[in-house]
Parts: C-alpha cells; sequence; structure tokens
C-alpha cells in the first residue's frame, strides 16, 4: 500500500517549493522541486525539514529523493538529518538514497 503526500512551502500565499512525496512499507520516493529566483534564505532546508518530520515512514526507512541539480543546500541538509546517504547526478537532477532519520 502506498501513501501520498504533497508538501508545500509558502510565503504570503506565493509557492517557493514542494514534495511530492510517496510512501510504501519498503521505501520514501521523495521529489523535490524549488521555484526559480531569489527566495528567502533557509527556504530550501525548511523543504527537507518538512519532509523529514511529516513522513509517515518508519525511522530506517530507504529513502530516494530527486532533487534540482548542484542544490548544496538541499543536499548538506539531507546529510545532517539522515544516515547512510549517498548522492549522484543524473541530467538536470541530483539523485539521493539515505535511510530516515530516528524520531
Amino acid at each position: 500500500m502506498s501513501r501520498y503526500q504533497h508538501i508545500t512551502i509558502e510565503d504570503n500565499g506565493r509557492l517557493l517549493a514542494e514534495a511530492r512525496v510517496r510512501t510504501t512499507r519498503q521505501m520514501v520516493h521523495a521529489a523535490l522541486r524549488v521555484e526559480p529566483g531569489q527566495l528567502p534564505p533557509g527556504t530550501r532546508t525548511r523543504l527537507v525539514d518538512a519532509l523529514l518530520d511529516l513522513s509517515t515512514a518508519e525511522p530506517g526507512t530507504r529513502m530516494h529523493v530527486t532533487m534540482p541539480a548542484g542544490d548544496v543546500e538541499i543536499l548538506g541538509r539531507m546529510r545532517e538529518r539522515c544516515t547512510s546517504t549517498m548522492s549522484w547526478a543524473r541530467g538536470t537532477k541530483d539523485h539521493l538514497e539515505a535511510t530516515t532519520p530516528q524520531r
């Protein structure tokens, strides 16, 4: 059985970033997207925190995340909060395999 979530980060009604998340018993799949242009500081960190804090997955679940290529803020925050991280680039996206953190 899969569970779906849609997470948004907004500022005064303006969409800044979003995550589309599918959770199964074995894995969390998340696609992160950030609006182009100047964004308030910490927007990407807030997106990662929302993803990890709102996830319905059990701690220790495998996670596959796609994100904008070269987004060091998202990548850095994922590495801070998750364990066993491995990342690679493919086309216009970066990919990250990780394990969901303990709560």
